[in-house]
């Protein structure tokens, strides 16, 4: 499973994303609670409350510090999807975007992407984490 944000949350937000969606999920596709959780650094995941939270109410979680520091090799959606993502939006683009117009793109562009290239990308992720540890 594979979850992203184009926007900014703090940390309390996050954590009732955490229960309202990322927990029921992870407890239909994952009923033998097999799955781990694994974050970037973004404010809202390395906040004290965060971490300690994921912590108290799950099986396992990578810590920040458990993960290597800004390796865009070992990240799924900076190793292939942003890439992608970037390349449609501006392909065949000759002005540059208005802010309205660049938000607008990236969120239909980011609805195209399919699952099939989202699986992709995790594979790719996964042999490449291989090579990382």
């Amino acid at each position: 499973m594979l979850w992203s944000g184009i926007q900014c949350v703090n940390s309390k937000t996050y954590t009732i994303l955490l229960n309202k969606h990322l927990f029921p999920d992870c407890r239909t596709l994952y009923p033998q609670n097999n799955n781990v959780i694994q974050q970037d650094g973004a404010p809202s995941h390395t906040s004290r409350a965060s971490p300690d939270y994921l912590t108290e109410n799950t099986n396992q979680f990578i810590k920040k510090d458990e993960w290597p520091p800004q390796s865009d090799d070992c990240y799924p959606m900076d190793y292939t999807i942003w890439d992608m993502l970037s390349e449609r939006v501006y392909a065949g683009r000759v002005h540059k975007f208005t802010e309205p117009e660049l938000k607008q793109k990236i969120s239909k562009v980011w609805q195209e992407i399919s699952l099939t290239e989202n699986r992709a990308s995790i594979y790719l992720f996964g042999k490449t984490a291989q090579v990382c540890y």
